[in-house]
């Protein structure tokens, strides 16, 4: 997940991602149908980035 949220932030602004909280960012979609314009970015995703520590 990490790795995905790494690859997005380094992107344009064609496909920004907004923090709501800590830990906590979203994409918003465009409201149109898929098309070669949008290059099919019309979903919204939602990503938690979480740092789990496992205890030995």
């Amino acid at each position: 997940m990490l790795m995905l949220f790494s690859s997005a932030s380094h992107a344009d602004d064609a496909y920004p991602i907004n923090q709501v909280a800590d830990g906590v960012y979203y994409h918003q979609g465009v409201h149109e149908d898929a098309n070669e314009t949008n290059m099919g970015a019309i979903a919204n995703v939602g990503l938690l980035l979480v740092n789990v520590v496992s205890r030995l």
